[in-house]
């Protein structure tokens, strides 16, 4: 449909256009693969992406400081540049404006519980898996989560 454009300064996103002209509904499955390329290590370095996107969505940030979407891959972004602690603390800011409608709502909280094993926070990873799993009971990347922090912890770790 012509109305459906994609938008945003990083990651262009068309799910906000399909749900404001279908008023707030609209999104389904499609039976479509898309290849993109864009992403493999070779292009990646060829075309320094992480810096411009993380130049991209910084800009972005001073003009919608609470945007979830920006938190979000800004903390992807530093994730992959192996810098854990920045990238958790922006995931975390990228939960609290969520509603948890968001279509990148369980990657982000499978992200932030993958950032504090990573961080070595495994009380505060505890904490985090019981509230995840309140939501999401049979997610298998929050349970190897939280089997890999039991074996660090020497097999305490609450949820089971």
């Amino acid at each position: 449909k012509p109305g459906y454009r994609f938008s945003g300064p990083i990651h262009e996103q068309v799910a906000g256009a399909i749900q404001s002209l279908n008023n707030g509904g609209g999104l389904g499955l499609a039976d479509l693969v898309i290849h993109h390329w864009g992403y493999l290590r070779a292009a990646v370095c060829a075309k320094k992406k992480r810096c411009r996107n993380v130049a991209i969505i910084r800009r972005a940030l001073r003009r919608t400081p609470d945007d979830p979407f920006l938190r979000f891959s800004l903390g992807i972004e530093y994730y992959q540049a192996g810098k854990f602690a920045r990238g958790l603390g922006e995931l975390e800011r990228a939960l609290a404006f969520m509603s948890g409608r968001e279509g990148y709502f369980r990657d982000a909280v499978v992200l932030v519980a993958a950032g504090l094993l990573q961080t070595g926070a495994h009380e505060r990873l505890a904490d985090f898996l019981a509230k995840a799993f309140r939501m999401f009971p049979d997610d298998p990347a929050l349970r190897l989560i939280l089997e890999l922090n039991r074996a660090v912890i020497g097999g305490r770790g609450r949820p089971s």
